[in-house]
């Protein structure tokens, strides 16, 4: 770790971001802030920070759907905070892997030493583990190498960031809107007619069809959803 921790902090509510930022920055922390989940993981991809203050209550994507997908690539603490006190949403965050639970209430002083206690020792950003999906599909996320039934599978920039999307959003349903924007740096990629191409592509990379679905599954005028069945 750094001399100088990288701290996300992902909340709708601009006042508060600007407050843990300074906040933050007094005390020696570089700081990235994000407005919602989707931004909240895009931030992450990119900046791999040291740890992560999250909030539950947001647009687009909450912040336990935004948790479920950093677990999937990271063992960095993330912290929920949250103006939300109900005992059931403390225990679902730390189920889901939270490292911390603090509202929104809590001193500067607390929430800079919790921060320090979860820093210490913390593990730095770091691939997922190879994953097994059954039916022989196999996935290195570190290398970014797919193989079915011990066949590697190459796939292109495009399908790649499709794919991954889909395996984030793993048995939720990822909106047309969700895959242009995983995308939306690629000139080609406009319209839902894209996506429906690239994905008809991608499954046939996997031998998946589209009515005998293993993998990916289309949900009629919404979009599709990745579910190993």
């Amino acid at each position: 770790m750094s001399s100088k921790p990288k701290i996300l902090v992902v909340d709708d509510d601009v006042r508060m971001v600007q407050v843990l930022r300074v906040l933050l920055e007094e005390s020696g922390y570089t700081v990235i802030s994000a407005f919602n989940g989707k931004e909240g993981l895009r931030a992450a991809y990119a900046e791999h920070p040291d740890l992560v203050l999250l909030d539950i209550r947001m647009p687009e994507m909450d912040g336990f759907q935004a948790l479920d997908a950093l677990r999937m690539v990271t063992d960095i603490p993330i912290v929920l905070l949250t103006g939300d006190t109900q005992d059931t949403y403390r225990v679902r965050g730390l189920d889901k892997g939270a490292a911390d639970y603090l509202v929104k209430s809590t001193s500067p002083e607390v929430i800079l030493a919790h921060i320090r206690s979860r820093l210490r020792g913390a593990t730095t950003w770091k691939i997922p583990k190879v994953r097994q999906f059954g039916q022989g599909l196999t996935v290195d996320f570190s290398k970014r190498m797919l193989t079915l039934q011990e066949r590697p599978v190459h796939l292109t920039p495009i399908e790649w960031k499709l794919f991954q999307c889909l395996v984030e959003h793993e048995g939720r349903v990822v909106p047309y809107s969700d895959l242009l924007s995983a995308c939306w740096d690629i000139p080609e990629f406009r319209d839902v007619r894209a996506v429906k191409v690239k994905i008809a592509a991608l499954r046939n990379k996997l031998h998946d069809r589209a009515f005998q679905s293993h993998w990916i599954h289309t949900i009629r005028e919404e979009g599709y959803m990745f579910e190993a069945r």
